[in-house]
């Protein structure tokens, strides 16, 4: 996790903020790039070290609350700005066999298919609590009774974060195949076309999209929930 999520994070921040890709101090030209590698990585580091695993379980419980508020606001402003029938109108706007809608138009997508929904579905089933970095979490409490509603009550943390990270990149998809946002898809293939990595743009597109969207104080509110994700 600590390779792909910082070396994600850091192009995240790049693009979502609008940072250069280098920058002066001292005389001296530093990559952006790196230097927030750099800080995510530290940052990481830091905390674990400082205050050992009950610094992680006590920074990932206050994380919970500041995260779930922001993406069901996030969620709300999809769902007003975005009626979900032009969501899905959007998603009709696919290449033949590569249908978003019908699983069994689906025969030319590659990694997503019914192949892939089997395999989440028994991957559910054996992965039950036996992922090593929950490990701490599910020994933490005081009975196994406690445990076991602790288990409940954080799967109501996962709906918020199921469907904010599933919206997000649906009405990203609409953005840039739907008539009606032409304009903004169009804002968004200059930015992605200024990318030389074809990954890093493929990565970029449900970022960039939000920021045609998303109000001051949202996105910098996102972008909070993003650096604790990356630093968790």
């Amino acid at each position: 996790n600590f390779g792909i999520f910082p070396a994600v994070g850091a192009n995240f921040f790049i693009h979502y903020c609008g940072l250069p890709t280098t920058y002066e101090f001292i005389g001296m030209g530093f990559s952006t790039y790196h230097s927030l590698l750099v800080v995510l990585v530290g940052l990481s580091m830091y905390y674990t070290f400082a205050g050992g695993q009950i610094a992680v379980l006590v920074t990932d419980f206050f994380q919970s609350f500041f995260v779930n508020i922001v993406l069901v606001t996030i969620l709300a402003l999809l769902i007003i700005k975005f009626p979900l029938s032009q969501v899905f109108e959007g998603l009709q706007y696919s290449e033949e066999g590569k249908s978003l809608l019908d699983p069994f138009d689906t025969g030319n997508v590659e990694g997503f298919n019914p192949w892939y929904f089997m395999i989440g579905l028994f991957g559910m089933i054996l992965n039950r609590m036996a992922w090593q970095g929950s490990q701490a979490y599910h020994v933490s409490a005081k009975s196994p009774h406690e445990a076991k509603m602790a288990g409940v009550l954080g799967s109501f943390r996962g709906w918020a974060l199921l469907w904010g990270f599933t919206m997000l990149p649906l009405v990203a998809y609409m953005i840039m195949h739907h008539p009606d946002y032409a304009d903004w898809a169009k804002q968004v293939n200059a930015q992605l076309a200024l990318i030389p990595d074809e990954q890093v743009r493929d990565q970029m597109v449900t970022p960039l999209t939000m920021t045609l969207y998303m109000p001051v104080g949202l996105m910098g509110a996102f972008a909070a929930v993003m650096f604790a994700a990356f630093i968790t």
